[in-house]
């Protein structure tokens, strides 16, 4: 298992899909940092000609631009956030959510569990794909995050201008956003870690049912599609956000979601695309 995990694993981290997506998704960020910190310098430059032509001290409300709501995760009004945050289920499936069904219409699959095993090969390709998934989404905003903090201070948000960071009273975690930011950050990217590395998943619960390379890229995108279609519709019903496309990003666009609603969807993920690839490897006949 471990010999077989570490060969999938070095297959879906150092292909040429992998690094594709990662710079893709860098790139798409990219433009957002280029705004807000075009934004920042503005604002600065506007505080020292007042400051300069008046002769006096003038209040630069520096708690307005901050790190915290100039990252790409962290403001929700340039097209590169808008960007990302829409496509981000087809780079999270682009760099290993094609393999499964490239390898069991290559044959591929028929070699290796005759040396290793159905269940240890099933579970391998699954970790590796979760993994892979995870990165493809967390490298670009750890980037992007690193990037904007080279150039745009992070001081602390303050409660006073919550209207400028879209984070208020019953929003999600906001109480840990405005005492602990780092932390709040920090919790963001593992939940898109983990949430992004199942949803890369459901290529492969795809690839069970349609042998089609491009279907199963295409499915992560289709299901969160749907999902954030039917969340529209039922949105006045339950003011509460369902839609991971939505929820997923730090910086909430629509209502609010909750802890419950994160690990009802995480639970059912796991069902979606864990279950099948166990059954698979318990009792599916690939010869």
């Amino acid at each position: 298992m471990k010999n077989l995990l570490y060969i999938e694993l070095r297959k879906s981290l150092k292909n040429k899909f992998f690094i594709f997506s990662v710079a893709f998704g860098f790139v798409i960020s990219f433009f957002s940092f280029l705004y807000n910190f075009e934004l920042y310098r503005n604002e600065m430059e506007e505080i020292i000609l007042f400051a300069a032509e008046f002769e006096r001290e003038y209040n630069p409300h520096l708690g307005i631009s901050t790190l915290y709501n100039s990252w790409v995760g962290g403001e929700a009004s340039t097209l590169g956030s808008t960007v990302f945050f829409f496509i981000f289920p087809l780079l999270i499936a682009i760099p290993y959510g094609w393999s499964y069904c490239s390898e069991m219409k290559s044959g591929y699959v028929k070699n290796v569990v005759i040396r290793s095993g159905r269940m240890k090969y099933f579970l391998s390709k699954y970790i590796a794909t979760f993994i892979s998934g995870g990165l493809a989404m967390m490298i670009p905003l750890i980037m992007n995050l690193l990037l904007t903090a080279s150039f745009i201070p992070a001081y602390k948000p303050d409660v006073r201008y919550m209207q400028y960071y879209g984070i208020f009273s019953n929003t999600f975690m906001s109480e840990i956003f405005y005492q602990h930011p780092n932390l709040y950050v920090f919790i963001y990217l593992l939940i898109d870690f983990f949430f992004c590395g199942l949803i890369a998943c459901l290529s492969c619960t795809a690839a069970n049912i349609i042998k089609s390379k491009v279907v199963a890229i295409l499915s992560p995108f289709g299901a969160l599609l749907a999902l954030n279609y039917i969340a529209d519709i039922y949105r006045h019903d339950h003011n509460m956000e369902i839609s991971p496309m939505n929820f997923l990003r730090p910086c909430p666009v629509s209502d609010s979601t909750t802890w419950i609603v994160i690990l009802i969807e995480i639970v059912a993920l796991i069902l979606i695309t864990l279950l099948p690839m166990i059954i698979r490897g318990k009792k599916h006949e690939i010869y």
